[in-house]
């Protein structure tokens, strides 16, 4: 009998890891691609599409199989925020002739991936925010990664943006003084006057390089205790804290029980300044109460394949060994 596999899918901003694992022989196969977040493509969903099409053909040529020889998939992608999205794009990964999938937002790799028990809240701080939850009952709720229209206040183009205005600010609008001008002129390789310019044209050709080249300057004036950057990564961690809390109301948890919180997403895992994680976890973990935060020590992908793991109707002891052995992907 040919192998079976389970494959995972987890696209976020800038990049879209997938994990092919096969339920005969254990083996895992890590991919690494380009965005499939169709708010990051340039030809939106039409591009989306063809992306989608090239990462399943480049995955089963890898391994000489067939559509068929998946029998279980999971895409967690970024830029699912909606009903119609989530049909338009499930048709896309159909017409690629997988079946038995589900398609939702990336948030939610990060509780299958680091919530023991299937329940808890996972929060990103990538290229964008979103916090979304799983309560005991398998109820969830997904908040923020609209942009500005449902007032995301996350996510390294927001908090780039937030410094770049207080440079503006303080040039042109008698605003106080901040190391972010020497350190967003450093990134940028040019003097203060033309940081707005770069950075907006940083933005306007997503060049990912320049971006977190300026992510590491607003960290890069809070180790020097720059009160501008570190009222920017305070808001920040505010923002999480509110929306955690929110989460937790509308799902209901048990009140007796500890919900654990994942943080995930680059600006989490690798931002250079501690200053929004240790504010999140200043406010909502100890003197009772119900939270216990954590920064994920897995790729989200991995939630990914055990979401494709337990429609496949593999055991959760057995979902626990796989989560063990992608640990190290």
């Amino acid at each position: 009998m040919s192998e079976k596999y389970i494959l995972g899918v987890d696209g976020g901003g800038t990049k879209t890891h997938c994990v092919l694992y096969g339920l005969e022989d254990g083996d895992s196969y890590l991919f690494t691609f380009p965005t499939s977040n169709h708010e990051s493509l340039r030809g939106g969903y039409t591009q989306l599409e063809k992306v989608l099409e090239e990462i399943v053909s480049i995955i089963c040529s890898s391994r000489n199989i067939t559509v068929n020889d998946i029998v279980r998939s999971c895409f967690n992608l970024s830029g699912i925020d909606f009903p119609y999205q989530e049909k338009l794009i499930s048709d896309m990964i159909e017409n690629t002739g997988l079946r038995n999938f589900i398609l939702r937002n990336d948030t939610y790799a990060g509780v299958k991936a680091n919530c023991e028990n299937g329940y808890g809240i996972a929060a990103v701080n990538g290229t964008g925010c979103c916090i979304a939850g799983v309560n005991e009952e398998g109820k969830s709720i997904q908040l923020g990664g609209l942009g500005d229209i449902s007032g995301d206040i996350g996510g390294a183009h927001h908090m780039i943006k937030k410094a770049v205005q207080a440079v503006y600010d303080n040039l042109f609008r008698g605003g106080e003084d901040t190391l972010l001008s020497e350190e967003l002129g450093k990134a940028l390789s040019t003097d203060v006057s033309k940081i707005t310019e770069k950075a907006f044209q940083a933005f306007e050709r997503n060049d990912e390089k320049l971006i977190r080249k300026m992510a590491i300057a607003v960290y890069s004036a809070a180790d020097k205790n720059d009160k501008k950057a570190f009222d920017i990564l305070e808001e920040i961690g505010d923002y999480y804290v509110d929306n955690i809390i929110a989460v937790y109301n509308l799902l209901g948890f048990n009140p007796s029980t500890q919900v654990p919180v994942t943080l995930i997403g680059t600006q989490f895992i690798k931002g250079e300044n501690p200053a929004i994680i240790n504010r999140i976890k200043s406010k909502i973990e100890g003197d009772g109460r119900p939270f216990k935060v954590s920064v994920s020590s897995v790729k989200p992908v991995v939630g990914s394949v055990l979401w494709a793991a337990e429609l496949a109707g593999i055991s959760a002891e057995e979902r626990k060994d796989i989560r063990a052995a992608l640990e190290g992907i």
